[in-house]
């Protein structure tokens, strides 16, 4: 079957990722640091990476018709779960 990768329907920077985070963080009252977009040349890693690599959820929809949510929904869950008292697990 191979990997098969579930992702928000999205396709973000780890900065926009970040910003939607702390977006979501300060509707909670979070202080929201400010954020500076960098280069990928400019992080620092052991091994280095692609230019631009994102997950595909193409063979996920593909082969059981599954669409992914909007990653902000995600995010907006995770964050009111984490943050807003919801005790759920």
């Amino acid at each position: 079957m191979g990997d098969l990768h579930y992702v928000g329907g999205d396709t973000v920077t780890w900065f926009s990722f970040a910003a939607m985070i702390f977006a979501e963080a300060a509707k909670f009252g979070q202080k929201v640091p400010r954020l500076k977009p960098i280069a990928t040349s400019d992080y620092p890693t052991a091994a280095p990476g692609p230019a631009y690599s994102v997950l595909s959820t193409a063979k996920l929809r593909r082969r059981f018709g599954i669409e992914p949510k909007p990653l902000r929904e995600g995010v907006a869950a995770t964050v009111q779960r984490l943050l807003g008292g919801d005790t759920r697990s």
